[in-house]
């Protein structure tokens, strides 16, 4: 504990108590220090319900449902292995470091926590903790696209059928000059192309995506960035164009609004 007291004096006596100074400063007792631990936890983490935009810090699981999806949370395996790796997620660290995730942001009682950790220590490195996670909500890392990124909608559902917050961490509001990847754009046309064959119940011995994509992902992406440009972009619009574009071009029927949504 006398490293964790060192830190506390170094760098979070902002976050103390008269009370908390004086126990730290007369030989505090582990729980003590634990005790003062949760309170800089409490004061330093931002509450769920932020704003678009807004600052945030998150302690968060990645993934942990997709295995079971039907499961009861307090089942999965996230909240039932005695460690798991916790990342701290704020708006200067998310971009580079998830691409298109999803997961638990939980709440850690470090009196019971094994080790005892500060905010500073996650700026070099996840760490794996041994303690029981409480879920609090599940978030996605997404670009704005909403329902066209499967993992937002999967996620999404999956927080709404247990009760829990669902908070969407949209790269682009915390980045104007946030660009594409590789790989968000791959990830992005393979959702849009998997949503496409899906209300065709398209079913061949070859996947068509790479074709198809091959065929309209520059228009796809072009369309896409332009309406950004103009802040005109609705997910359940552009997926209806997109895909009275491909059915038009492709041959295929052209399925009714309801059927799109």
């Amino acid at each position: 504990m006398n490293n964790t007291i060192h830190k506390i004096k170094k760098d979070y006596l902002e976050y103390l108590s008269d009370e908390d100074k004086s126990i730290l400063y007369n030989n505090p007792l582990e729980s003590d220090v634990r005790k003062i631990v949760n309170n800089i936890w409490r004061q330093y983490l931002t509450p769920i319900d932020i704003k678009k935009g807004e600052d945030f810090r998150f302690l968060v699981i990645k993934g942990g449902f997709f295995a079971d999806p039907d499961a009861e949370i307090q089942e999965l395996p996230a909240f039932n292995n005695p460690t798991n790796e916790i990342k701290l997620l704020n708006k200067e660290t998310f971009e580079n470091d998830l691409d298109r995730a999803s997961g638990f942001i939980v709440d850690i009682n470090w009196m019971k926590a094994t080790p005892v950790l500060l905010p500073n220590d996650f700026l070099i490195k996840r760490y794996f903790v041994k303690t029981r996670l409480k879920p609090l909500a599940l978030f996605n890392v997404n670009m704005g696209e909403e329902s066209i990124n499967s993992m937002y909608e999967y996620t999404k559902i999956f927080a709404e059928d247990n009760g829990l917050p669902f908070v969407s961490l949209n790269k682009r509001l915390y980045n104007p000059s946030f660009q594409m990847t590789k790989n968000d754009k791959s990830g992005f046309l393979n959702d849009i192309m998997t949503y496409f064959m899906m209300r065709h119940e398209i079913n061949t011995p070859t996947d068509p995506r790479p074709d198809l994509i091959k065929k309209y992902g520059k228009y796809i992406l072009g369309r896409y960035m332009k309406l950004l440009e103009e802040d005109n972009f609705n997910s359940s619009t552009f997926i209806s164009e997109i895909n009275k574009h491909i059915e038009n071009s492709e041959g295929y029927p052209t399925l009714s609004i309801n059927k799109l949504s």
